[in-house]
């Protein structure tokens, strides 16, 4: 099989989730449709859509238990599982009374209690992966979204609970029917306050599908609430298909992220230098700039260079320092770029290929992950995944990219994520950077947040600023 044609079949599987998706989809609107005339039906179909949806979950949660356990993303998975369990079993009881008419069916029921239960841990994931956010906001801007939150929070308030006040029904009754719509409305907000993550590229497109998810289930809420409220709501409604919507994007979301999140783990769960103690050390970069590999320790440098140049040298020249001293080599690139055919092919190398066009982790044949580039949360992903090994050599080719994909502040943030994240550490990083191709102002910021400061021209490399 050549190049094309891997690249093909490859294209064909990644699609077919895709696929699957929306064929069931159409099968259960046609479904839906069709069995009107049996009032059982419908509600058959709904608890199919749970019921997949829930074995989804477990199977998705199950394997990233394995390689997330203990971190916020397992517990994200865990808690969306057992939501989504919840809601099932809530579905499953209902429908048991239903069929088995001999059951007195009170009002909250325990499918009600159950289903009420659900919103807790649904509303946790959201609020746990509110936080996964690497971007710290300041105080003003918290306060405005508060206040922004805070009126949204009363105008849906007002909508969802004026019919179901009106229908003048006892406390305890009425108690639990404003529960949904009040749940409904605190999961919206985390919901719209997430989308807004996602559009500032502080989290990944990978979790929309599961945040739009919600947003169908409150519509559906919200059109039974005003369905029975007016009388026309009847067994086998169409808006019951909304919830079975809702449920497939919910199974189709969380395999996604979950796909997503095993990718990145497992392509940092192998430790591809083999290291030997026998193994002759190349300390070729450090004696360039005078300095022996130790003094490289823990150090941020930035590479100022010249693109007629041959910098693509001395960074190999690092990349087999760093093997031959044990060191895990990691590598940020652009697909394509002269240092990903430079060091294209070369085994005990992490290469991350960064991408256009939007495309979740994928771990290629060549042990290559490439992901998207205007990703900013998965680029913190990645490299917190990649903290696990013991001495870490990390290389960023090259921020001038970055700030042209993800803009300048983000870059910004992302220098001082590896910062913070490599602190203490005995871990080298170099950041590649091309001031001729930025303004004066930008190239003096960027300087300004490194203590190493290095140069590549067509004389080769020589250190203009090393710390002691």
């Amino acid at each position: 099989m050549n190049e094309i044609q891997k690249t093909k079949f490859s294209l064909i599987i990644n699609r077919k989730t895709e696929f699957v998706f929306m064929t069931s989809i159409a099968l259960i609107s046609l479904i839906y449709f069709l069995a009107q005339p049996i009032p059982i039906l419908p509600g058959i179909i709904i608890n199919i859509g749970a019921a997949v949806t829930t074995v989804v979950s477990l199977i998705v949660t199950i394997r990233a238990t394995k390689k997330t356990y203990s971190s916020p993303i397992w517990r994200v998975f865990i808690s969306l599982t057992i939501a989504i369990s919840l809601f099932f079993i809530a579905e499953m009881i209902r429908n048991a009374c239903f069929w088995f008419g001999s059951f007195n069916i009170t009002y909250p029921s325990l499918a009600n209690m159950v289903s009420i239960t659900g919103y807790f841990p649904l509303a946790y994931a959201l609020f746990t992966l509110l936080k996964l956010s690497p971007i710290t906001r300041s105080s003003c801007a918290k306060f405005i979204l508060f206040i922004v939150l805070g009126v949204i929070f009363l105008a849906l308030a007002y909508v969802l609970l004026t019919p179901i006040l009106s229908l003048g029904e006892g406390f305890n009754v009425l108690f639990f029917k404003l529960a949904y719509p009040i749940g409904d409305i605190f999961l919206f907000l985390f919901v719209l306050t997430l989308i807004i993550f996602i559009r500032k590229a502080w989290l990944s497109l990978i979790w929309l599908p599961l945040l739009i998810s919600p947003i169908i289930e409150l519509l559906a809420e919200l059109s039974t609430v005003f369905a029975k409220a007016s009388g026309t709501y009847f067994d086998g409604h169409p808006v019951g298909l909304l919830f079975t919507f809702s449920y497939a994007l919910f199974a189709y979301g969380i395999h996604k992220a979950g796909d997503c999140m095993t990718t990145l783990k497992t392509y940092f769960s192998k430790d591809f230098n083999d290291f030997n103690s026998k193994m002759s050390l190349n300390d070729t970069f450090s004696k360039s700039l005078k300095l022996t590999h130790e003094e490289l320790l823990g150090k941020r440098l930035l590479l100022e260079f010249d693109p007629r140049s041959k910098y693509e040298d001395a960074v190999e020249d690092l990349v087999k320092e760093a093997l031959s001293h044990g060191e895990s080599v990691i590598v940020f690139t652009q697909k394509g770029s002269n240092i990903h055919q430079r060091l294209s092919g070369q085994s005990r190398i992490h290469l991350i290929l960064l991408v256009e066009g939007f495309i979740t982790p994928k771990h290629t044949q060549k042990d290559e992950l490439l992901i998207f580039s205007q990703d900013f949360w998965m680029m913190t992903e990645t490299l917190k995944n990649m903290v696990r090994f013991e001495k870490i050599c990390l290389i960023f080719d090259n921020l001038t990219n970055m700030i042209l994909s993800i803009g300048f502040q983000k870059t910004c943030s992302l220098i001082q994520f590896v910062a913070e994240l490599m602190a203490g550490s005995k871990a080298i990083s170099l950041f590649l950077f091309n001031p001729k191709a930025h303004k004066a102002t930008i190239t003096y910021f960027i300087e300004g947040q490194f203590s190493e400061h290095l140069v590549h021209d067509q004389k080769g490399l020589k250190a203009i600023k090393i710390s002691s």
